[in-house]
């Protein structure tokens, strides 16, 4: 009988210590995994640190050309027209640049007076992207001034439709006089001829990028573009390493994760095994000790079926 606990006891001991061998070197090679992990971490943060640097001074030197170039020299001037002339007609307004702004001269009904309303609001915030733009826009010359000819157009319908309601007034229907609608009408009048000229003159600065012919204009235009393309790949090189270092990231965490719970399992191992090994008999269902003095049991008889007495010196 002693020799048949024995043989348990030596096989569970085997397999215990081929446990703990493979979860050790399944937690060294994890541990390595992890250190290279944090040295490639390390390394792509300082990439993408020096990637972030790079765009800030790309970006600047693109806002230069841009700044320099004939279209964004074009751009700046009759945005500030646009501003000033958009400006003048805020006396019909409360609030006129905010992004509530009332009509404060009547209207004929209360349709006309929201549509004003809210043509201005979304002048004002034209005007701000169209500021933006010349600061530090990526697009094309093309591409931005498309978008102002879109601007314009809605400034234009703002000023068509601010003179209808400045032609409808009347001391009658108003608390104006005569000569205050005449300065209303003059105003208007001004504001709408100005528009035109910054109309022409945006078309005719398309008309100008446009040739196919090599010029000043087109060969600042193609170093803005060269210059677009640098931003552009480094905007996207910066995202790659975004999304490799959360991805390193993730990877650390999963394996911190595995080693705490796998050291927990291999430290639980070590101290059932330091101390006196417990054998299972399946047939009995009992958990047994076995004496650590050589033939002789001071245990529990598995074969017993008796219930059995609470193990000594456990």
């Amino acid at each position: 009988m002693n020799k048949t606990k024995k043989i348990v006891s030596l096989i569970i001991i085997v397999i215990l210590s081929f446990v703990i061998l493979f979860t050790y070197i399944y937690l060294f090679n994890e541990a390595q995994k992890l250190a290279k992990s944090q040295l490639e971490q390390a390394r792509i943060s300082k990439e993408l640190e020096l990637a972030k640097e790079k765009l800030e001074n790309e970006k600047k030197r693109l806002n230069e050309l841009r700044g320099q170039s004939y279209f964004g020299q074009v751009s700046q001037t009759q945005y500030t027209k646009t501003k000033k002339l958009v400006e003048q007609t805020n006396v019909f307004f409360k609030n006129p640049e905010s992004d509530q702004p009332e009509i404060q001269i009547p209207t004929k009904n209360k349709i006309i007076e929201t549509e004003i309303n809210s043509k201005r609001a979304k002048i004002n915030e034209i005007l701000k992207i169209w500021s933006t733009n010349n600061a530090n826009s990526i697009e094309t010359d093309e591409k931005l001034i498309a978008e102002i000819k879109t601007y314009l157009l809605i400034i234009e319908s703002y000023m068509g439709q601010l003179q209808t309601i400045v032609s409808n007034l009347s001391t009658n229907n108003s608390e104006l006089t005569n000569e205050e609608i005449s300065t209303y009408t003059a105003l208007v009048e001004n504001s709408s001829e100005q528009l035109t000229e910054v109309i022409a003159t945006i078309n005719q600065a398309a008309i100008t990028i446009s040739k196919t012919d090599v010029n000043a204009q087109n060969e600042e235009s193609e170093e803005i573009q060269n210059q677009i393309e640098v931003v552009i790949e480094t905007q996207e090189n910066i995202i790659d390493l975004e999304n490799l270092l959360q991805a390193l990231q993730s990877i650390s965490t999963t394996t911190i994760i595995n080693e705490t719970s796998t050291s927990t399992i291999a430290t639980t191992t070590t101290v059932i095994i330091t101390r006196k090994p417990r054998l299972f008999y399946e047939k009995a269902g009992i958990i047994y000790q076995s004496n650590p003095a050589p033939y002789r049991d001071n245990g529990v008889d598995v074969l017993n079926t008796k219930p059995t007495t609470p193990l000594q010196d456990w």
